[in-house]
């Protein structure tokens, strides 16, 4: 497949996609999904678990961000579900979020 075919592939699934706002309710909720479950798994690794705050970090923040892509396969499984990238988004700025909340001292 050249990069013309590659090009209009692209733009063949982009319209094919049901309208996906960037400014919705459910990019508020991927948002704050993404960030409570990092910040969740985090308070139990380090608060239950005793592990140390920067070698919790990355596992709570790497599970959420799995729990992410899982609920977008999940969805583009579904009768009229599709994989969104702007939902990805939304995850992963939830969890830039909650890094920052766990990186105050």
């Amino acid at each position: 497949m050249n990069i013309i075919q590659q090009l209009q592939s692209i733009d063949q699934f982009e319209k094919e996609q049901p309208k996906d706002k960037w400014i919705a309710i459910d990019k508020v909720q991927h948002f704050s999904y993404s960030c409570l479950v990092a910040l969740g798994i985090q308070y139990v690794l380090v608060n239950k678990m005793e592990m140390d705050e920067t070698y919790a970090m990355p596992v709570s923040l790497g599970l959420s961000f799995v729990a992410g892509v899982s609920k977008e396969i999940q969805d583009s499984k579904s009768k009229n579900g599709f994989f969104s990238r702007k939902d990805l988004v939304a995850n992963g700025l939830g969890i830039i979020f909650a890094s920052l909340i766990i990186s105050i001292p």
